[in-house]
C-alpha cells in the first residue's frame, strides 16, 4: 500500500449485525440450493427420456432447465412424452439459437400456460377425471399434506378446471419460491378459507408466500398453526386499541355533558350580570363624534 495509507476494511459481521434476523430464511441449505424440486418434491420425471425425444443440440438443456422443467412437469402432471413433444413444438427453431437461460425458463413456462388450448380432447376428459378424484376433508392438514397442489386447489375453488391464474400462481410458488406443495396448498387455504379471499392478486399471494418462506414453514400444520398464532395477536392488539380509543370518546363525552353545580351556575349568572353592566357603563363614559369635536376645540382656544 502508498506511504500514509491506513487500512479501514471491516469484516461483514464487524460492520452489521443479522443474529435478530430469522436464522431459517440464511441458511447454508437456503441460499446455497434453492432449487431443489427433486429432493423437495416426491415426483417421478425422467428428464433423460425428454431429452432423448426431443433431440436438441447439445447445451440446450442445462441442470436449472431441468429442474424447472421437473417442478413444471409437476404442477400440471405432463409425463415425459406430452412434454418432449410440447418441447419441440415450442423451440423447434429456438433451440439452435444462443437463447439465454432465463429466455429458455420463461419459454417453458408460457408453454405449460398454454398446454390448455392444445390438450386434445382426450386428455382433457382424463384431466378432467384426475380433477374430479375425491381427495378428502380439505380441512384437513393431512389431506394438505398428501392431495397435489392442482387437485386441492381446484377443489377448493370448486371448479372442474384449474384457472390459468392459479396454475400460474402454483408455477411461482414452486418454480420462484421453491414451497413445499403442502405449505401451498395451506397457503390457499389460508387465503381463501381464513381471511376469505377469493379473488386473489398475485401480489397478495406473493406477499404472503413471501413471508411464509422467510419464516421457513416446512409443512401444512406448521404454517397454518403459525399464522393462526399470529393473527390472534394481531387481533387482540386491534382489539385493545380500540377499547381504549372507545373508553376515551365516552370520557370525552361525559365530560361534555355533564351538568354544572347550582351554586356555580348562579356565580356565572352574577359574573355575566355584571359584565355586561360594566360594558354600558364603559360605552356611556365614551364621548360621541360632537363632544369630541367640542373637546378639541376648547383645548385649541385654551392653547
Amino acid at each position: 500500500m502508498p506511504a500514509g495509507i491506513i487500512e479501514v476494511t471491516k469484516d461483514f459481521n464487524e460492520v452489521f449485525d443479522v443474529k435478530g434476523v430469522n436464522h431459517m430464511a440464511f441458511t447454508q441449505k437456503n441460499y446455497e440450493k434453492p432449487d431443489r424440486a427433486k429432493i423437495e418434491i416426491n415426483y417421478t420425471f425422467d428428464m433423460e427420456i425428454v431429452k432423448k425425444l426431443t433431440n436438441f443440440p447439445v447445451g440446450f438443456f442445462t441442470k436449472k432447465l431441468d429442474e424447472t422443467i421437473t417442478k413444471l412437469a409437476y404442477v400440471s402432471q405432463i409425463d415425459e412424452e406430452t412434454m418432449a413433444e410440447m418441447l419441440k413444438e415450442y423451440f423447434v427453431h429456438e433451440a439452435y439459437l444462443p437463447l439465454s437461460e432465463q429466455e429458455k425458463r420463461d419459454g417453458c413456462r408460457q408453454m405449460v400456460l398454454q398446454l390448455k388450448k392444445k390438450q386434445t380432447r382426450h386428455r382433457k376428459v382424463k384431466s378432467d377425471e384426475a380433477v374430479k378424484a375425491d381427495i378428502g376433508d380439505l380441512h384437513d392438514v393431512t389431506v394438505m399434506e398428501e392431495a397435489h397442489p392442482h387437485q386441492y386447489v381446484s377443489t377448493l375453488r370448486k371448479t372442474p378446471q384449474l384457472s390459468k391464474s392459479d396454475e400460474q400462481l402454483i408455477i411461482d410458488l414452486v418454480d420462484t419460491l421453491g414451497l413445499a406443495p403442502s405449505v401451498i396448498n395451506a397457503l390457499f387455504y389460508y387465503c381463501i378459507e381464513v381471511k376469505k379471499q377469493t379473488r386473489l392478486s398475485e401480489n397478495y399471494v406473493m406477499r404472503i408466500a413471501t413471508s411464509w418462506k422467510t419464516a421457513g414453514y416446512l409443512n401444512a400444520k406448521d404454517a397454518l398453526e403459525q399464522e393462526a398464532t399470529q393473527d390472534a395477536l394481531i387481533e387482540k392488539k386491534q382489539q385493545k386499541r380500540e377499547n381504549v380509543q372507545q373508553r376515551t370518546t365516552v370520557g370525552s363525552r361525559r365530560k361534555d355533558n355533564t351538568e354544572m353545580p347550582k351554586w356555580l351556575e348562579n356565580e356565572a349568572k352574577e359574573q355575566r350580570t355584571y359584565d355586561q353592566k360594566r360594558k354600558q357603563e364603559l360605552e356611556a363614559s365614551v364621548p360621541d363624534d360632537a363632544e369630541l369635536v367640542k373637546l378639541l376645540n376648547e383645548l385649541k382656544e385654551r392653547g
